[in-house]
């Protein structure tokens, strides 16, 4: 999922890619459009229906039509689908006042590549949602089986602690957000103390400020 901006531009889109390909080649998925043939077909779609200044972008890629058994291997060919619409932004009271987030009881498996792949493998960030909806709150932090502080259910997560940005590391089973990599750019470019690395969540509830960021949301306060 990516956010288009003026003239078509979709933000980070090589990055995006990227990851899509590697993620693909991770549950052997063979993708078989060049790169630059999608990018074409993404600007394309939003030209097609005039989003030329704030537009929506899913990308998704499956093994194509096969038989009903979880065998990709009956499958022909891969299907590529793009769906595009206007972008609808957040509620900017959640930017004034910050968003509210629960724990989940689902963990992450720190032993399992899944949570690392853009994948449609998505049951326990759906189940997680229904919880923190359940309370009124905007997102739900997943912990890891080892009790550490991952993801959000959709962001990734940065505290601030004594002038210094923390967040869980790659290392940590956590997608690695597009917009997490502008944030740690950004702040190393600002000259801000970065720390990567696994964290409780007692260090995240004892922080002076928190963030919360996804391509379409960008950067969100954390505030409850």
């Amino acid at each position: 999922t990516m956010r288009a901006y003026k003239n078509y531009h979709v933000f980070r889109l090589q990055q995006h890619l990227d990851r899509l390909f590697r993620s693909a080649e991770a549950i052997r998925l063979k993708i078989e459009y060049p790169v630059e043939a999608i990018e074409k077909a993404i600007v394309e779609t939003l030209a097609a229906n005039g989003l030329d200044d704030a537009g929506y972008v899913r990308l998704t890629i499956s093994q194509g039509t096969g038989a009903p058994v979880p065998d990709p291997t009956t499958c022909e060919e891969p299907t590529l689908l793009i769906v595009v619409k206007p972008f609808v932004p957040y509620p900017e009271v959640l930017y004034q006042n910050g968003a509210s987030a629960i724990v989940s009881n689902i963990r992450r498996n720190a032993q399992s590549p899944i949570p690392r792949l853009k994948s449609l493998n998505y049951l326990e960030n759906i189940l997680a949602r229904f919880q923190s909806r359940d309370v009124g709150a905007q997102e739900s932090i997943f912990l890891d089986t080892d009790g550490y502080v991952a993801e959000g259910s959709m962001s990734n997560i940065f505290f601030v602690k004594s002038g210094e940005l923390y967040t869980p590391s790659t290392e940590c089973p956590i997608l690695p957000g597009i917009t997490r990599e502008v944030a740690l750019e950004v702040a190393s470019k600002a000259g801000i103390s970065i720390r990567e690395g696994q964290w409780t969540l007692k260090q995240l509830l004892a922080a002076d400020e928190a963030f919360l960021t996804n391509s379409l949301m960008e950067l969100m306060p954390l505030t409850r």
